[in-house]
């Protein structure tokens, strides 16, 4: 046998032990699971590298169509208030003390309209991101709507609690079915 086919065959081999080992690993119930077990940083990166990298592929060439329709814009506000201050606060409000305790943890309103490029914010409040407890509100919403969201969560930081507080005591607490 050629040096060349030893070397594949040994490395196929080893590819090969290294699948079956991690897949009886599995098996035998040894990963921990609990949610306050901790991820652990190699888990933890490995997710978090996936996620940004899928979301970023997936949001590509999506335009942020500049909703400012004052109405729409104001069952946005109320949309967040209802649905994604529990998990991401707001201005003068905190998240919910459960939201400390998801793994990983939501990130705030102020890192996310800091960090994360509107396309991918629309992307993400659309369709989720499994294995994180942020869902999908695509099928609840039409696009205008999530893309209404995005402008409201852009604002937030430039907002004082009191002037958060006006913009949701008007916005009207129905329930929405677009």
């Amino acid at each position: 046998m050629s040096t060349t086919k030893l070397v594949v065959l040994t490395l196929v081999m080893a590819t090969a032990a290294v699948v079956i080992v991690g897949y009886l690993i599995l098996l035998s119930g040894l990963v921990p699971v609990a949610a306050d077990s901790g991820t652990g940083t190699l888990m933890a990166s490995t997710l978090d590298l996936a996620s940004s990298r899928s979301v970023r592929r997936h949001a590509a060439g999506l335009k942020d169509p500049g909703i400012r329709d004052p109405k729409t814009l104001q069952r946005a506000f109320a949309e967040y208030d209802e649905t994604c201050v529990t998990c991401h606060g707001a201005p003068g409000t905190k998240a919910a003390e459960f939201a400390e305790k998801l793994d990983p943890a939501p990130p705030g309103y102020d890192d996310i309209a800091r960090e994360v490029p509107p396309a991918e914010m629309f992307w993400t409040i659309k369709h989720g991101i499994r294995m994180t407890g942020m869902p999908a509100f695509g099928s609840l919403h039409d696009d205008d709507t999530l893309w209404a969201v995005v402008t409201v969560m852009r604002e937030l930081p430039k907002l004082s609690p009191a002037q958060y507080q006006a913009r949701t005591a008007g916005a009207g607490h129905e329930e929405h079915s677009e």
